[in-house]
């Protein structure tokens, strides 16, 4: 769905992601919708974020893990 808008003069677009009502019922509904018809920009920007927090999360752990795994070497070699 594209609605068109203008602010101070200048267009733009709101977009927003809509699940058609024939895929919920054929697939049983989309759990990561939570009851959501649509999806707005905000939520997309909340995805956006945690998905973010994630991969640094993992890239932490794969850091600490591979600083481990050199010490270990390290220490059996020595």
């Amino acid at each position: 769905m594209r609605v068109g808008t203008a602010r101070k003069g200048r267009p733009f677009d709101i977009y927003s992601i809509h699940i058609e009502p024939y895929e919920r019922v054929s697939n049983n509904d989309y759990p990561g919708l939570r009851g959501k018809t649509e999806l707005l920009v905000e939520d997309l920007k909340l995805h956006d974020n945690k998905a973010t927090q994630l991969e640094s999360k993992l890239h932490d752990f794969a850091w600490r893990m591979g600083g481990r795994r050199a010490s270990e070497k390290t220490s059996v070699i020595g």
